[in-house]
């Protein structure tokens, strides 16, 4: 296996959901033997795809923020900051 993504279809039945259809895409892997060749790019527009084709509206998904390749890589394809996530040790 060279490269593989997650992705959930999320349907909300809530008559005020903004977004009642959406993908959640998570553990994107690509080998790395395989990298540097467009497989996550690949990958990631099928999964945008496959989303697109069940009626999504919004594709979602969280990164390490200093993980700067895989956001260029979500960049590339359409995707924006939208939220910020704070955590700290406990």
């Amino acid at each position: 296996m060279l490269g593989a993504i997650g992705v959930d279809l999320l349907v909300s039945s809530h008559r005020l959901a903004h977004v009642r259809r959406r993908i959640y895409l998570y553990s994107l892997f690509v080998a790395p033997a395989a990298r540097r060749a467009g497989l996550a790019r690949r990958l990631t527009q099928l999964a945008l795809d496959w989303g697109r084709g069940r009626g999504a509206t919004q594709a979602r998904l969280e990164m390490a923020w200093p993980n700067r390749g895989a956001r260029a890589l979500y960049e590339s394809v359409g995707f924006r900051p939208r939220e910020l996530m704070l955590a700290r040790p406990l």
